[in-house]
């Protein structure tokens, strides 16, 4: 379990440094990753926005934030609960699936970004 914690931890700790250093990177020099799915079909994919929203969430700036990926920033909650309940299971017994109500969360997440992404490209959202 002490091994599985440690894992769980250090990816964590990775993970919010790469992004820390990325937002740093972007910021500085006004350089950031093209969306593949855009660039390839000249329509904005859920995740659309997503750094730009981490951006001004860094910032202070939730109206900014929400006007660069509104479902993203809405489920952020969601999210973090599904990411907690997976490293939880995880670091507990080693299961790397979801359960109960934790699965129930991510597909509904899943499902509310498939229409947030069909409803920001035939809607205007």
């Amino acid at each position: 379990m002490k091994n599985r914690l440690q894992k769980v931890l250090c990816t964590v700790l990775f993970l919010l440094c790469a992004g820390l250093f990325y937002a740093w990177f972007a910021r500085r020099t006004g350089l950031s990753l093209p969306c593949l799915f855009f660039t390839l079909t000249g329509f904005k994919c859920p995740g659309c926005g997503v750094s730009r929203m981490c951006m001004a969430l860094l910032h202070g700036d939730l109206r900014e934030a929400y006007l660069q990926n509104r479902a993203v920033l809405l489920l952020l909650p969601a999210g973090i609960y599904v990411a907690l309940a997976w490293c939880v299971g995880y670091v507990r017994n080693g299961e790397r699936l979801l359960r109960g109500t934790a699965k129930i969360v991510a597909w509904g997440v899943a499902g509310a970004l498939v229409l947030f992404g069909v409803a920001r490209n035939f809607l205007g959202w």
